[in-house]
């Protein structure tokens, strides 16, 4: 997925994964990261990767509804952030 440096919208919904992508796609002139959409609901994801504790200068939506989550991050390095959905989890 890093490799579709214009992505803004990542939907990975319905898909029964275990565990959520990495975040590590970034803006190739601002070097922010470029996706603002994020939706992964209805998977099996237990755990989010480290790379979503980053500082996240860009993405506004993030739907992890009914998944598998046992903890759940403050988001606090995402201003952006507009719609953070975490219903359904552990």
């Amino acid at each position: 997925i890093s490799r579709f440096r214009s992505l803004e919208r990542l939907n990975l919904a319905n898909n029964q994964l275990a565990a959520a992508p990495s975040i590590r796609y970034t803006n190739p002139i601002s070097g922010d990261t470029a996706i603002k959409l994020v939706y992964l609901h209805n998977n099996q994801i237990s755990q989010l990767p480290a790379s979503w504790y980053n500082p996240n200068l860009i993405t506004q939506v993030i739907d992890l509804k009914n998944n598998k989550l046992a903890s759940i991050p403050t988001f606090q390095n995402y201003p952006e952030i507009r719609r953070l959905d975490l219903t359904g989890n552990m």
